[in-house]
């Protein structure tokens, strides 16, 4: 499996139960990834730096029709490479030995334009560097959450998502991004990088009209709110910072996922019009 462009990600992994017609498995997974990331002052970016990661972990856990409980011994290498501007982020590398766990319950009806259900992901990870003789520690966690109910053909979705990444000393080996269309609408993709994030989200959308097999589901036209609490952003002298964001779009699911055309206001007079494909 494998994403190019901008950001750059391939992984493999094997899914083993561990007997036949076990919900108990095995999933020994490798992925390599680059990922650059710009920092702005104001709406202006002014540097872009990447991080690099190389991992390999060593997995197993419980999956049934309710969700999934994972558990996972990681091996990593982390690498953040300055790139053009003034990002004012140093060059690092890291080598880490950690553990990933994870649980998921999902019983929404569907991924992209869900009418009913709800849905709950939770992920951690902590590790230590093993390349310096302080042993720094690394944090990561997140948290999302996911509810949709529906009258007629009107849906009312609303999603929270809680993250916190944290690292020893003043190196960046990780950042949570916040901007783009449905997180944080308005802003510019990815604007705010961020080491804490608090965002709620109500989003409302309508049928218009289905679309025959095999070529998707429907089409929908609807509106999103947005509320984020910001920690620790880079590029910006403050400790924490809040924003709102309003979007409105036409969406289509089809059979190579969705697609989007919005327009979006973010709190501060930022205005922007997207054309997104995928997943937000």
């Amino acid at each position: 499996m494998g994403s190019f462009g901008q950001s750059q990600q391939f992984e493999t992994r094997w899914i083993q139960p561990l007997w036949s017609g076990s919900s108990w498995y095995l999933e020994p997974r490798w992925s390599l990834s680059k990922q650059p990331k710009q920092v702005f002052i104001g709406n202006r970016s002014v540097g872009e730096f990447s991080i690099s990661r190389a991992e390999l972990e060593l997995g197993a856990g419980l999956q049934d029709a309710l969700g999934e409980l994972h558990v996972g011994l990681v091996k990593a290498k982390v690498k953040t490479s300055p790139q053009i501007g003034l990002s004012g982020v140093p060059p690092f590398e890291s080598r880490l030995n950690g553990l990933r766990l994870r649980a998921v319950y999902d019983q929404l009806d569907g991924l992209d334009f869900p009418r009913s259900g709800s849905a709950a992901r939770l992920e951690a990870f902590w590790a230590k560097d093993g390349t310096h003789d302080d042993a720094a520690i690394y944090k990561r966690a997140d948290l999302e959450g996911i509810a949709a109910r529906s009258w007629g053909a009107h849906t009312l979705k609303a999603r929270v998502h809680v993250a916190s990444v944290s690292a020893s000393g003043n190196n960046v080996l990780d950042v949570i991004s916040v901007g783009g269309f449905q997180n944080l609408s308005g802003f510019q993709t990815g604007q705010f990088l961020v080491k804490g994030l608090g965002l709620g989200s109500l989003t409302y959308y309508q049928r218009l009209v289905g679309l025959p097999q095999p070529f998707g589901s429907g089409l929908y036209a609807g509106a999103s709110l947005e509320y984020a609490r910001m920690r620790s952003p880079l590029g910006v002298q403050s400790a924490r910072i809040d924003r709102a964001g309003l979007g409105l779009f036409l969406g289509a699911s089809t059979a190579l996922g969705p697609a989007y055309v919005g327009l979006d206001w973010g709190q501060g007079g930022h205005k922007t019009l997207y054309l997104f494909l995928g997943r937000p």
